[in-house]
């Protein structure tokens, strides 16, 4: 059994570069190439993960859905520069842009993953036994298989909490308790997500290790009170767990 890399608890902010470029309407009208495009979407999000920082949120993880690998490791090069030392960075989907990453020094922890990626105990043999690995499970029989891969996963995400437009090929919702299910069925941390709002995060809080938001953060329009208040909802979860 190796050393792993335990999860933080708390608010776990997914990055959408195209949707936090697009809600800044005057930027995203200034680009005229390709390349300029990419470029800012990178510094704007880089920005909002700085304000979710600055607010509170423990875990950036970064998405980006059908971009160029060169692109994808830019951004992980500028985030892993603000969030070094601040909180856990976490590459979604994309083990050949982690490897990269690592390779050029950057502060990543590790990869997330879904159920049509690479299979987990492939992923583990490639990044190593120090990174941090999740894996999205949702079906009954995701689950069962979670359980017998305790000892290569170190995290589940589990959702959609509801129906989201962040993530075309998501899962039926769940809901609040047949997250809780799952997350009681596991003896691994819960990363709960999909279509989540600030008042679903006090009740999600008390049943799993953290909570995930692409879009209550990434398209706000003050992205440090978007993720301040994420926070005070997680905290006031956590209380009503110690007092129950």
């Amino acid at each position: 059994m190796y050393s792993r890399r335990v999860p933080l608890r708390g608010i776990y902010f997914v990055t959408d570069p195209a949707m936090t470029l697009a809600s800044r309407e005057k930027k995203a009208q200034s680009i005229s190439t390709d390349r300029l495009w990419h470029t800012q979407a990178i510094d704007t999000t880089v920005e909002t993960i700085e304000q979710a920082l600055r607010a509170g949120v423990t875990t950036v993880q970064l998405r980006w859905k059908q971009v160029d690998s060169g692109y994808f490791l830019d951004l992980a090069k500028a985030a892993s520069e603000v969030t070094q030392g601040r909180a856990q960075l976490i590459i979604n989907d994309r083990v050949d842009v982690f490897l990269a990453a690592r390779e050029s020094g950057c502060a990543v922890d590790g990869v997330h993953i879904g159920q049509t990626d690479i299979h987990p105990t492939l992923v583990r043999a490639l990044i190593g036994d120090d990174a941090q690995l999740g894996w999205s499970v949702s079906l009954p029989r995701d689950v069962d298989e979670a359980l017998e891969l305790t000892e290569v996963i170190d995290s589940a995400g589990v959702g959609a909490l509801r129906e989201t437009s962040t993530k075309t090929d998501a899962p039926p919702s769940l809901g609040l308790e047949g997250i809780a299910r799952i997350a009681q069925r596991l003896p691994l941390p819960v990363t709960a997500i999909g279509g989540i709002g600030v008042d679903d995060v006090a009740p999600l809080a008390s049943r799993v290790h953290n909570v995930a938001v692409v879009s209550a953060i990434a398209a706000a329009q003050d992205p440090f009170r978007a993720a301040a208040q994420l926070v005070e909802a997680f905290k006031t979860g956590q209380k009503t767990e110690e007092q129950a």
